[in-house]
């Protein structure tokens, strides 16, 4: 679902977000195409895109999926 909320942003774009110092953990792409796919999964890879992702849509990744409207963010 963030994936295509994106716009299904290039791999190389979202592993260049995964390391940073928002996101620690570094992801290569074949391992985000693997997570995208369904081929692998892994709990620490599979939050580090889930931030990636969110930082692209300028989400919070706890956040509610459907703000309320008395939501501050």
């Amino acid at each position: 679902m963030h994936y295509r909320l994106v716009a299904r942003p290039p791999l190389p774009t979202i592993a260049a977000l995964t390391g940073t110092e928002s996101n620690p953990h570094k992801v290569s792409s074949e391992t985000i195409r693997r997570l995208l796919t369904g081929t692998t999964t892994s709990q620490w890879e599979g939050d580090a895109l889930l931030k990636a992702l969110c930082q692209l849509q300028d989400r919070y990744p706890d956040g509610r999926r459907w703000p309320e409207p008395d939501d501050s963010r």
